[in-house]
């Protein structure tokens, strides 16, 4: 799962806090990690937001090509 930070969070290394924007992938949410994906109680935003899985590729299905031989026009 994926986890973007909307601002500035404190990480477990003081000196290196998770920025704004900033996404980390995850295996499994710690009570941490929950904590900063909820609404403060003070109704700021919260920390982080999950990133929904991206959707695969659709490919689009058209008529396939053909090469065609060219010939002189008969007048």
């Amino acid at each position: 799962m994926r986890i973007r930070f909307l601002q500035t969070t404190d990480s477990d290394n003081p000196d290196v806090p998770f920025r704004a924007g900033q996404i980390i992938e995850v295996e499994t949410l710690t009570p941490k990690m929950r904590a900063w994906l909820e609404t403060p109680s003070n109704g700021d935003r919260p920390s982080a937001e999950v990133l929904k899985e991206d959707a695969p590729e659709m490919a689009v299905s058209r008529d396939p090509e053909r090469a065609v031989k060219r010939t002189k026009a008969h007048v």
